[in-house]
């Protein structure tokens, strides 16, 4: 593997999980599922916002068997034969669900190597400390913790805005402005503005070991094995909405949230360059309290031509053939390829066209190019993560 194949894992990985945690908190097994209320309301409806403090894109399961997401081809390790044959991982929090797609967190360990100590958990967590990602979810009309049929989840990037990091005009000098913590947060029209870091968490902060920092899920804590210390965002702080990422209908069962949204669209500055990726059919969910959610998983489908064409904009020259040599495309078959293989008369057109996965096969000096058949090749990979959020206040 070269270092460009290594360099666009991480820009994957980067991009994938909304920005680029230094921990891996110990998963921890599932009590169980909450008493059953029938769907019956309890109390009067509630709204509470909360904010993503901890990332996680690896497990502590040193096998390769877990992972982090949701079932989304709902079969188990797919069909043979098929582009969705790739094999299944099981739910680090439910070891009954083996039906796990993440195929990006087969690319995980090649990263955490890159990386050091803290690997691409490290670098998501202090994109989240300097402000520049802040992933909000504001959950509405929310009448039972234990079994709610619907439920609002309305997703939002938040700022911190401070005068000292505002009075800043350009990306340059605000992230110049070490002193104040300053970051530069992108908009969509190519400028931006700057704003501030969150607070530290003075709970996270009073841990000395990793043991009590990674079970401490209830204040998004992190360790870094860098560093040997424990940090966090604060929880109760005020950000101000940056941008609306849309709201959909969920539900609470077994006092474990859940919802789908068809796309979650992310823009932000990543290595100097404008970053955006839409990811698609994204399932997210976690144990959900008026306070906090823990064991929160996030899972989706991102499309292979989104990272090739995000990868050539960064200036490394991949096709599709070079993502699916480090991992796996397993969601969204492609269509026949074999009459646009079968148009190229020579080999140098046939192995040119990696588009339609083209091979050119000689049988007793006879060439001919070959296109994959229906399902032999994926459009999307399957990618997941978990997450903590604590409560927050949105402007």
């Amino acid at each position: 593997m070269n270092w460009k194949t290594l360099a666009l894992c991480s820009v994957m990985v980067g991009v994938v999980f909304a920005g680029c945690n230094s921990s891996s908190p110990t998963p921890t097994t599932d009590t169980g599922p909450a008493p059953v209320d029938m769907g019956m309301t309890t109390m009067p409806p509630e709204t509470h916002t909360y904010i993503i403090g901890l990332i996680q894109t690896a497990t502590t399961d040193t096998s390769g068997t877990t992972a982090f997401g949701f079932d989304l081809d709902m079969m188990h390790n797919g069909m043979m034969g098929s582009c969705t044959d790739a094999s299944d991982f099981t739910d680090p929090y439910d070891m009954t669900n083996m039906n796990i797609d993440n195929q990006l967190s087969t690319a995980l360990p090649v990263l955490g190597g890159m990386l050091g100590a803290d690997g691409a958990d490290g670098a998501i967590r202090d994109q989240i400390e300097a402000g520049k990602i802040l992933l909000m979810l504001t959950v509405s009309d929310i009448n039972s913790y234990t079994n709610d049929s619907s439920v609002g989840v309305h997703a939002l990037l938040g700022v911190v805005t401070t005068a000292a990091c505002t009075a800043h005009t350009d990306m340059t000098s605000c992230g110049a402005d070490t002193t104040n913590n300053c970051a530069w947060a992108a908009n969509t029209m190519g400028g931006g503005t700057c704003n501030g870091a969150p607070m530290p968490s003075a709970a996270c902060s009073a841990h000395s070991d990793m043991a009590s920092c990674t079970a401490d899920m209830m204040n998004a804590c992190n360790w870094s094995m860098a560093n040997s210390n424990c940090t966090g965002i604060a929880a109760g702080q005020t950000y101000m909405q940056q941008t609306d990422l849309g709201m959909v209908m969920g539900s609470i069962t077994n006092g474990r949230l859940a919802a789908v949204t068809q796309m979650l669209p992310l823009s932000f500055v990543a290595m100097g360059h404008q970053i955006n990726l839409v990811l698609r059919t994204v399932h997210f969910g976690g144990r959900i309290t008026a306070t906090n959610i823990t064991q929160g998983e996030f899972g989706a489908q991102v499309l292979v031509s989104d990272i090739v064409s995000l990868a050539n904009m960064l200036g490394l020259a991949v096709d599709p053939s070079t993502i699916e040599s480090f991992v796996s495309p397993d969601l969204m078959p492609n269509m026949d390829t074999t009459a646009a293989c079968a148009a190229h008369t020579d080999m140098a057109s046939c192995m040119g066209d990696t588009a339609n996965f083209c091979t050119y096969m000689t049988v007793m000096g006879m060439g001919t190019c070959m296109g994959a058949a229906a399902g032999a090749h994926c459009a999307a990979i399957s990618a997941g993560m978990g997450y903590d959020a604590i409560a927050a206040t949105v402007m």
